[in-house]
């Protein structure tokens, strides 16, 4: 029930409204380019409200020992869970510096460094 790459003072419930607010205000038919020719903007605005509610409905419904972890496999995929006794799954929590960036041991410690 945890994002990476999203602000870190968004809840879960705050990054859904964003992009509820943010996706649902495209009108046009003119932003639906470069997809199946059956797409409409209607139609992907109405599969994108009910994965939306469905995504606040999880998280209004989840255990709260479960908000602010993101869990994941051994590879390092964000995966669905209902409890933290899953065997195989990794648990992460938010870091505890709101700004701090994820460190990232394959990428170098400065600009341009690639050791």
């Amino acid at each position: 029930m945890a994002a990476a790459g999203k602000p870190p003072h968004f809840s879960p419930l705050r990054t859904i409204d964003e992009i509820r607010r943010k996706a649902l205000s495209v009108r046009s038919e003119d932003y639906v380019r470069g997809l199946p020719s059956d797409w409409t903007a209607a139609m992907i605005r109405d599969k994108l409200i009910i994965a939306l509610n469905h995504a606040e409905n999880c998280l209004r419904n989840a255990p709260p020992e479960l908000v602010g972890i993101l869990a994941v496999d051994t590879v390092g995929v964000p995966v669905e869970i209902y409890d933290l006794n899953t065997d195989g799954i990794v648990y992460r929590k938010a870091t505890s510096e709101p700004e701090a960036s994820p460190d990232l041991p394959e990428a170098g410690s400065r600009w341009g460094d690639t050791a």
